[in-house]
């Protein structure tokens, strides 16, 4: 009876399940009604089901997801991963049996269940299982019966299951395929505007090559219309003849899946070649089935063309770098050779493959200069600053075989990509250094064949000169004494023959300094109608015997005095002029001073020196300017000469900044212009005549004062004593400036005299002492200053400290006396401005000693001039003695202050040459790189020179000779 009751409990019970299948094709809802039955009617605690997720559409067969749950529990997780088989026991799901359908499991691991319970599950065939939990007090002789009555019920869920599944199959993919197609329109339309917005052609082919698709884009590129393209094997339009087999390779390429990216030319419909640049890919379909071919193309004929220029470049400075005769290196920041053209490997002997990724100072940096080259290269990584970069600068490098040798190098950077690099020009300068060395020797060689012949010169003027002197003026007495007609015609030859010896001297001495650059110019204020005049009287004395008129015409707009080298002037029209009474026996000669206004701030002055003589023709015009050339050979034969008068004339000319020209028809006569530039002194030529005036009132002015002379050089003090003795002027001595400091303080002086350069204190040490002490009588005194050096900067530093004016020798006593008046006399007649005027420098003089200067300055007192030409042949030979003595002993100081005492004596005494000399050695001795052998030439030069002046002044004072 008990039996029959189970039966008819499992026959309700199956009934009651069967009632909960199949109720909804609703996955979920099916679920939810059975399991809520199931629970109900087995009185089990708890039941799910879960089914594999490829159930769902997902490539997942191995986690299983939960679909329902009763009751549902919010912390328990939804997905069974596969990691979590074994703890679950569903590793046992595959061990069940078609016969069972279920198995026991041991309690799990899930944080909901406890282990008074027990579990089973239930096979849904191969979508899933169903975990059903029973009370574990259940036996199992009660619950198993059960179990398998519950076994072909559970199998009918599960097929309906099937049902439900597919049921939501079949919505999803219908929603799938809605959402799809709305996609596909709304890519589509993307697709369109894609299509037509982008740059590049786009060609879609099929696998035969046949055109399916084609933008705007490539119809504009290649020109055809798309109708006229569609449907066709493209490239045989727009691909040219002789690529065609290449571009077949390439649909090949397709076929087979290939995708790549390649240049190739394409034909214009209007015949031109173009290039592009073409991505290609395989064209698939959605099944992803090889249908063609899809490009896109992109017009790079630009491009091309400038990567061609970019090619064509490259190869032209490969040709450069090849056919270069310098080496050139290029090396990276850290010093390896990045680039080393063909003349390198000539050069050091390194092939390129030798040292590409090497060192440079391993290969051609000699030894001692390999850490300056490597802090070099660190301190300009770290600065950006070399001193070195983009400069020729002469070093020594090393070739291969480890010779030595000197190189000209020129280094640049340049950065690429962040990265810098030096690219290093390189000269081997073996030859030219050999060739340099030979050019100092040959001028050095040349210094001294100068020098040799300028001392020859200098001899052979003296040794000439004298018996010249003695000839032309016994030739004089000749002329004065009673001589027979033939007597005076060869006296009258002798005459000419010595007064032409002695322009030849002349002459050769001036070309000689002017081509050896020595030839100095004087600036001075003086007048060019006395210059001209004083021209006219010396020629019209000499023509006076031939039918000739000497005129001078000036131009009205020269009305000042000019500052010049009137010298110079003189020597140059008066060459022409003589030239002009040479050459000319009948008719005129003559000057045209005119002015020339010219845009620079310079006052010009053409001279036209024209004659009436026999004239030049037009092929020796080009010939007259050489030295030692004439006209014509019978020049010299008829009218004598060197031919070295119009070369030094157009060289003093050119000296001065002039230019000078001819002009000339053979026998009608010749004209030669110079323009030569001056400055306008602004003094009127009529204040030349208040020179006397202004004399005499300063000679008045002067008489009484109380002048102090400091002055350490014996001989200027007798020069300056002279002409203030003159002038009645009384004055006291003092030899160095200490001694002048001293004297000023006893005693009140009208006028200072202080010499710059004297022993113990200088003259601007003494100046200062003077004007710094309020209590000196002197305080207030002017003072003026004395010295042979006429800078602008020892000018301002003597003005600093208080002097009053400046006196540079040697100088004139007009100077003396003008600058005396303006220092202590505001009313006195105005002299002529010496402001205006730069300091002067004086001649140097052909000969060795000029007396005039002396006699100018004495006033022509013959007792003075022999008292000091005896002082200087006393102390001359001492202070040379002394200066060869403390040069032999390198006492530079003592040798400057020795040569600037000469300097101011030796002008003093007009022995402008030998001024110069002492000039000359005073400046080398302050040079930093002096050279002692060079200074003992300079003072064997001056003794030399000195000493030939010994006979001459001998001879000034009628002293017999030993």
């Amino acid at each position: 009876m008990k039996k029959k009751k189970e039966v008819i409990d499992n026959i309700s019970l199956l009934y009651e399940l069967s009632l909960g299948i199949g109720s909804s094709l609703n996955l979920e809802e099916n679920c939810a009604c059975f399991i809520d039955k199931l629970i109900l009617k087995t009185n089990s605690i708890r039941a799910s089901v879960w089914l594999r997720n490829n159930v769902f559409n997902q490539d997942d067969f191995f986690n299983y997801l939960l679909v329902y749950s009763n009751p549902f529990d919010p912390s328990e997780s939804i997905m069974i991963y596969k990691e979590d088989f074994w703890d679950l026991g569903l590793l046992q799901l595959d061990t069940i049996s078609s016969s069972s359908n279920y198995c026991f499991l041991p309690p799990t691991k899930h944080p909901i269940e406890v282990n008074d319970k027990q579990y089973v599950i239930f096979n849904l065939r191969e979508n899933g299982f169903i975990r059903i939990c029973f009370p574990k007090n259940i036996e199992k002789s009660v619950l198993i019966p059960k179990l398998n009555a519950l076994k072909d019920i559970i199998d009918k869920f599960a097929i309906s299951l099937k049902g439900c599944i597919a049921h939501s199959r079949a919505l999803h993919e219908t929603q799938r395929r809605r959402l799809i197609e709305k996609e596909f329109i709304t890519s589509n339309e993307k697709y369109e505007s894609v299509v037509r917005s982008i740059r590049e052609g786009l060609i879609i082919t099929d696998l035969n090559g046949y055109i399916v698709f084609v933008n705007d884009t490539m119809c504009q590129l290649c020109g055809f219309r798309r109708e006229e393209i569609i449907k066709t094997q493209g490239y045989k339009l727009i691909i040219p003849e002789g690529h065609w087999a290449d571009y077949q390779q390439k649909l090949i390429n397709r076929k087979v899946g290939q995708s790549e990216k390649y240049e190739f030319p394409i034909k214009h419909k209007d015949g031109r070649i173009l290039w592009a640049s073409i991505s290609a890919t395989p064209h698939l379909n959605s099944d992803r089935v090889i249908i063609g071919s899809l490009a896109l193309i992109a017009d790079i004929t630009d491009k091309k063309a400038i990567q061609q220029e970019i090619l064509d470049g490259q190869k032209r400075l490969q040709l450069i770098l090849d056919t270069s005769l310098d080496a050139i290196i290029t090396i990276d920041e850290d010093s390896f050779v990045t680039g080393w053209n063909q003349s390198a490997e000539l050069i050091f002997g390194y092939a390129e493959e030798e040292v590409l990724g090497q060192p440079l100072h391993n290969l051609i940096i000699p030894t001692q200069m390999i850490p300056n080259h490597l802090s070099g290269m660190s301190h300009y990584m770290e600065s950006w600053i070399d001193p070195v970069l983009n400069q020729r600068i002469e070093l020594t490098a090393i070739r291969k075989s480890g010779e030595e040798f000197p190189v000209e190098l020129s280094i640049s950077p340049i950065k690429i990509q962040n990265k810098y690099f030096f690219s290093a020009f390189l000269r081997d300068i073996t030859q030219r250094k050999k060739s340099e060395d030979a050019l100092i020797k040959a001028k050095q060689d040349a210094e001294k064949a100068r020098n040799v012949e300028r001392q020859f010169l200098a001899h052979m003027s003296h040794e000439i000169r004298t018996p010249m002197n003695a000839v032309i003026g016994m030739t004089y007495l000749l002329q004065q004494s009673k001589l027979s007609s033939e007597q005076l015609e060869y006296v009258e030859a002798l005459k000419f023959s010595a007064d032409s010896l002695m322009a030849l001297i002349s002459d050769i001495l001036d070309l000689s300094k002017i081509e050896a650059g020595e030839l100095e110019l004087e600036s001075r204020s003086f007048s060019l109608h006395q210059l001209l005049n004083s021209l006219k009287k010396t020629y019209q004395f000499r023509v006076q015997e031939k039918n000739i008129s000497v005129e001078i015409n000036i131009d009205d707009h020269i009305q000042n005095q000019i500052i010049g080298d009137a010298s110079r002037v003189n020597q140059i029209l008066g060459n022409l002029l003589s030239n002009a009474s040479k050459f000319t026996s009948d008719g005129y000669i003559g000057i045209n001073a005119l002015f020339v206004e010219l845009p620079d701030k310079k006052y010009w002055i053409k001279f036209q020196v024209y004659d009436t003589g026999i004239g030049i023709s037009k092929e020796n015009l080009d010939l007259i300017f050489g030295s030692f050339k004439q006209a014509t050979i019978d020049t010299h034969r008829e009218f004598g000469g060197t031919g070295l008068g119009l070369s030094i004339v157009k060289q003093l000319v050119e000296l001065q900044g002039g230019t000078i020209s001819v002009e000339s028809t053979l026998g009608e006569g010749t004209m030669f212009e110079v323009l030569l530039p001056f400055i306008d002194s602004g003094l009127a030529n009529s204040e030349e005549n208040q020179n006397l005036t202004q004399y005499n009132y300063a000679s008045d002015k002067l008489k009484k004062l109380t002048v102090l002379i400091a002055e350490d050089n014996l001989i200027n003090q007798k020069l300056i004593g002279s002409i203030l003795t003159q002038w009645e002027v009384s004055f006291d001595l003092t030899k160095d400036g200490i001694e002048a400091v001293e004297f000023s303080k006893k005693k009140l002086y009208d006028l200072i005299f202080m010499d710059i350069n004297m022993p113990k204190m200088n003259g601007y040490e003494a100046v200062l002492a003077i004007k710094k002490d309020s209590s000196n009588p002197n305080y207030k005194t002017p003072i003026i200053t004395l010295t042979a050096a006429a800078l602008y900067k020892e000018r301002e530093r003597m003005f600093k400290a208080g002097v009053a004016d400046f006196i540079t020798k040697p100088f004139s006593p007009q100077l003396l006396q003008q600058t005396i008046i303006s220092c202590l006399d505001e009313t006195a007649p105005p002299f002529p401005s010496k402001k205006k005027a730069p300091i002067s420098s004086p001649i140097i003089d052909t000969q060795l000693f000029d007396i005039s200067y002396l006699e100018k300055f004495s006033q022509g007192n013959p007792q003075f001039i022999v008292e000091m030409l005896q002082l200087f042949l006393e102390q001359n030979p001492k202070q040379i003695q002394e200066l060869k003595k403390e040069l032999h002993q390198k006492n530079w100081a003592k040798v400057q202050d020795i040569a600037h005492q000469m300097k101011s004596t030796l002008g003093a005494l007009g022995m402008f040459q030998q001024q110069q000399i002492a000039k000359k050695i005073e400046s080398e001795v302050q040079d930093e790189n002096l050279i002692a052998a060079q200074i003992l030439a300079l003072v064997q030069e001056l003794q030399q020179t000195c000493e030939m002046t010994y006979p001459l002044l001998e001879q000034e004072l009628d002293i017999p000779k030993s």
